[in-house]
């Protein structure tokens, strides 16, 4: 295979791959019904974004929820989603939204993380058995 085609064939795999993507997302009716509840939103694909994102949830001061107690969250304020299943994307929305919405965004995977977008604190809100 000469270089061209294996650029094109890496180029094609990309896509391939994101389109897999794209369809596992379209099957998860959880992270589905709540990207409908929690309207707008915005995905976020940054991946500076992303590193600040992971290292805020890797702090050890996380305030931590269980599922059943609603954090205490600033209606206006913007809040990162992040959800411990890695193949799904992190979402931006506002507190008010994710409170009136805290099942249909706490039942999308096991744990759920949410940073502040302007302070960078996190919250997580873990299934306890």
């Amino acid at each position: 295979m000469d270089p061209k085609q294996r650029v094109r064939f890496e180029e094609l795999k990309k896509q391939n791959q994101m389109k897999a993507k794209e369809k596992d997302l379209l099957r998860n009716v959880l992270y589905q019904e709540c990207v409908k509840a929690i309207k707008p939103s915005m995905i976020i694909s940054d991946e500076d974004e992303i590193r600040k994102i992971v290292h805020a949830i890797s702090q050890s001061d996380i305030e931590m929820h269980d599922h059943n107690e609603k954090a205490d969250l600033l209606d206006k304020e913007q809040y990162l989603i992040v959800w411990d299943d890695a193949n799904l994307p992190i979402l931006k929305s506002s507190g008010k939204m994710i409170k009136d919405n805290w099942d249909d965004v706490t039942a999308v995977s096991f744990d759920t993380y949410l940073i502040a977008a302007d302070s960078g604190s996190a919250i997580g809100i873990k299934h306890f058995y």
